[in-house]
């Protein structure tokens, strides 16, 4: 349980994530570094190169959308579980996403506020992100 200091740093941290860049490089990482992750986007084109995933509307879409739900959570830190209940049907039973998948979301994303240097965001805080992550990742 995060003390309420904790909370407000995260919060403080969040509100000055780019979540639209980040939340799209860290999904084009994601696509280009774990391969495997590309077949749950079938229907989002042209895949085949990281030059053609990096330029993809509809990755940068939808990593901003995935990036956007993390944001949910840091509204709701006292409640992730209830705050992903429904992603997580989605991603587990219809989509059979491996849950290990989220721990490399988690770490790419972390990894994009750092390059990036979101003010703000130390060690400590990717560590929080981290935590977080792995709270979707056990809710799956």
């Amino acid at each position: 349980m995060l003390v309420h200091t904790e909370k407000q740093l995260i919060t403080s941290v969040w509100g000055k994530v780019n979540v639209e860049e980040c939340g799209a490089e860290a999904l084009a990482r994601l696509l280009i570094v774990y391969p495997w992750t590309q077949r749950f986007f079938d229907n989002f084109g042209n895949l085949s190169s990281p030059t053609a995933i990096i330029g993809n509307p509809k990755v940068r879409a939808h990593g901003k959308k995935v990036l956007s739900s993390f944001g949910e959570a840091v509204k709701n830190l006292d409640n992730i579980k209830n705050t992903y209940a429904k992603l997580s049907e989605l991603h587990c039973e219809k989509l059979h996403v491996d849950p290990e998948n989220f721990r490399c979301w988690g770490n790419l994303s972390s990894r994009c506020f750092r390059c990036r240097r979101e003010r703000g965001w130390f060690g400590w805080n990717s560590a929080s992100l981290r935590g977080r992550g792995k709270a979707v990742h056990l809710v799956t």
